[in-house]
């Protein structure tokens, strides 16, 4: 197996520091791959490091052997939180400690040194300019509120286009090495960032090749490639088509803007949230069968929290739905259709390094079979927390869903795969579709609404950095570090909305939304669309991606099923998928938050509506439609209802000390969702376990 790409590597890296809480060596990233099955040589390998290294996201320490570790190994931790994490120790304490000595000899204790030194400059250079960061972007906070976010996005790809050049003219010009590295390494970071915000969240398509001349559509045009004198370097495009894209995905026309909470006259909400666990048979059977490689079975579970206000008294009542309530009596076919577990059988035939992306379609499976349960009301009753009641007679106001609304598994390789987990894929695309229909249907009533907890791009720090920097509030080495720093995002997006809600006497504030497309996230459809798309409108329209796209080479998604030997019929799942699926995020900040106080530290989850599909839809039809979306999901504390925000340390890494306000309903399906999770595996598990030991000694003979 050939083909890994660096974003692969990188992942493997940051496995392997996480197991073995230490930087690694190229020759261990290598021996991983080699063990998963790529075909890659060890000098590779290293090259890829190197890139990496010089994009920024990995850290060297020392030579021969080099070794490596992620840059948010340590710096999305807080310092005390890091500080425990990888404790400093000098060559002198190793010795005077007995415990230490008898672990590690000088040798190994000089490099936990080295390690250490090389750690606590990184973390002390990053705490020292955060300190500086923040003091700058907070002299711009007001201005920046007030300007129009389709103008900034424009000045700054400009400034980007003119520093690029700029760059490329200084790379040709120099012999010193050390200073050609650091203009590279600057480069990268432009493209990244170029990638990552233009491409990716605003969905404007970048081509990289050589001449676009077939290319009917708006698009960036950008190429890096270095030599050793020179390169080959092209920044291109039109301002007035890449203000077309901005103009119909920028929802509102200032960065930061005051709101008054949408209250509905009689509130209903549902929290839906899923988890997971792993279950290892072959540990419970110890010794008893050693030769039997037993694949782990992974049980997910899901929660579904209803919150409703009294039509006449007042009053207010809830009630938890687990899905499912006992695994036993479970067929598992059906536990499997239902994205409940994947089968024993069918998780041996997953390739080991693809199981966990195959257990996450599954659990996009079980929320989207969730939320549709919840858009269809049934009147059956239920033990509530004030008694036997029934549900209210209609769909709820707002469906929370922990986490993003889009598929995980959303690639068109993923969609066309063979085997079990482009099965998963398949049927969470079909239960996908089938929720965009019932929103079509109960929009504006009932909106579904992601909390994102822990969003891993960027869309507004770039331009408050950028800003910060052309009105010199901060220095360019901050710009290019910080920019797509996405755990700094949330930091300063709150602290943003806090001062701004609190210096205008606002009640409710909220950041421009963005609404981000399905198809831009797959460098394959980007591609597609670049070559076979006659018009910007051409996003829009299912025949085009099911038939006429030329994906891979092939005529559209049905052709690249056929090519691959499955079921073109699937193909307008995806197809459907790709050209309705709009979602608009945003940040809010609602009243009467009780931690609102600027001494006080927390972060805001990134919302994400998802908007109705309409198979005639227009660009205005989007922004109207994202509108009415965003004004719906800014609600305020609803105490009758349980919409309380309230402060959640999320299971998260990068901000496990920084608390999140989360709405109620979210915060009490994670909790129980957990408990669910925790009491339905123990209990599987025993059922499991207690099944094949019965089997092994009826049948075999085994005890």
């Amino acid at each position: 197996m050939t083909g890994v790409k660096k974003e692969r590597i990188l992942q493997i890296v940051k496995d392997l520091v996480g197991e073995r809480r230490r930087p690694v060596t190229a020759t261990e990233v290598w021996r991983k791959l080699r063990l998963m099955g790529y075909d890659v040589t060890e000098r590779w390998v290293r090259s890829v490091l190197s890139r990496l290294e010089a994009e920024g996201k990995l850290v060297r320490i020392g030579r021969k052997p080099a070794k490596f570790f992620p840059v948010e190994a340590h710096r999305q931790l807080p310092l005390d939180r890091f500080l425990k994490v990888e404790e400093s120790i000098t060559l002198e304490e190793v010795t005077e400690r007995e415990e230490a000595t008898a672990l590690l000899s000088e040798e190994d204790a000089r490099k936990v040194a080295e390690f250490s030194r090389s750690i606590a400059r990184e973390v002390a250079w990053d705490l020292g300019e955060g300190v500086q960061l923040k003091k700058g972007v907070v002299q711009v906070f007001s201005r920046f509120a007030d300007e129009n976010p389709v103008e900034l996005y424009l000045k700054m790809l400009i400034w980007l286009k003119n520093k690029f050049d700029e760059l490329c003219n200084s790379y040709g010009k120099i012999d010193n090495l050390a200073v050609k590295r650091k203009i590279k390494e600057k480069i990268r970071v432009l493209e990244n960032l170029l990638k990552t915000l233009y491409g990716g969240m605003l969905g404007i398509p970048i081509y990289s090749g050589k001449t676009p001349a077939k290319i009917q559509v708006p698009h960036i045009h950008f190429k890096a490639s270095f030599g050793v004198s020179g390169g080959d370097f092209i920044f291109e495009f039109e301002e007035n088509e890449i203000r077309r894209y901005l103009e119909r995905r920028v929802v509102r026309d200032r960065v930061v803007e005051e709101v008054e909470p949408y209250r509905p006259g009689k509130p209903y909400f549902v929290g839906i949230d899923s988890s997971y666990r792993r279950i290892l048979l072959s540990e419970g059977l110890g010794e008893l069968v050693p030769a039997a490689p037993v694949p782990p079975l992974f049980i997910i579970t899901a929660v579904r929290f209803h919150a409703w206000a009294y039509a006449d008294s007042g009053g207010s009542d809830y009630v938890v739905e687990p899905e499912p309530e006992e695994f036993p009596q479970l067929d598992s076919l059906k536990a499997f259709h239902e994205g409940y577990t994947i089968p024993y059988r069918m998780m041996e035939l997953i390739e080991e390094n693809m199981r966990k992306r195959a257990v996450e379609a599954q659990m996009n499976v079980l929320e989207y079979n969730q939320a549709l349960k919840t858009l269809r009301p049934s009147q059956a009753s239920y033990i509530t927390a004030s008694g036997y009641r029934k549900l209210p007679p209609r769909t709820p106001d707002v469906i929370f869903i922990d986490g993003r609304i889009m598929p995980y598994e959303h690639k068109v390789d993923d969609f066309a795969y063979g085997g079990v987990h482009g099965e998963i894929v398949r049927n969470s695309f079909m239960r996908f579709n089938e929720l965009l229909d019932e929103i079509k249907l109960k929009f504006p009533g009932t909106i579904l609404v992601g909390v994102v907890k822990r969003a891993l791009t960027v869309y507004v720090l770039p331009l408050l950095l950028w800003y910060a920097l052309v009105n010199n509030a901060i220095k360019e080495e901050a710009f290019w570090r910080y920019a797509l720093a996405y755990h700094l995002e949330r930091i300063l997006i709150t602290e943003m909305l806090k001062v701004v809600k609190r210096e205008r006497g606002w009640e409710a504030v909220r950041t421009f939304g963005v609404v981000r497309r399905m198809w831009p996230l797959d460098g394959h459809l980007v591609t597609a669309f670049l070559n076979g798309a006659r018009s910007i409108d051409d996003e829009y329209r299912v025949e085009f991606w099911d038939s006429e796209a030329p994906i891979s080479g092939y005529a559209g998604v049905r052709g690249l099923l056929s090519e691959r030997g499955l079921d073109e019929n699937y193909s307008v799942h995806y197809s459907r998928s790709l050209a309705s699926t709009s979602v608009v995020t945003f940040y809010y900040l609602p009243p009467n938050i009780k931690a609102d106080s600027s001494a006080e530290l927390y972060v805001l989850p990134r919302l994400e509506v998802l908007l109705p599909a309409d198979e005639r839809q227009t660009p205005r039809h989007v922004l109207e439609t994202a509108k009415e979306a965003m004004r719906r999901a800014c609600l305020p504390e609803i105490p009758e209802a349980y919409l309380l925000y309230d402060l959640a340390f999320p299971f998260d890494v990068s901000l496990r000390d920084i608390p999140l306000i989360l709405p109620r309903p979210i915060k009490a399906a994670d909790e129980h969702a957990r408990l669910q999770d925790e009491k339905l595996t123990g209990e599987y598990a025993n059922y499991l376990l207690l099944a094949v030991l019965r089997i092994l000694r009826e049948e075999y003979g085994i005890t």
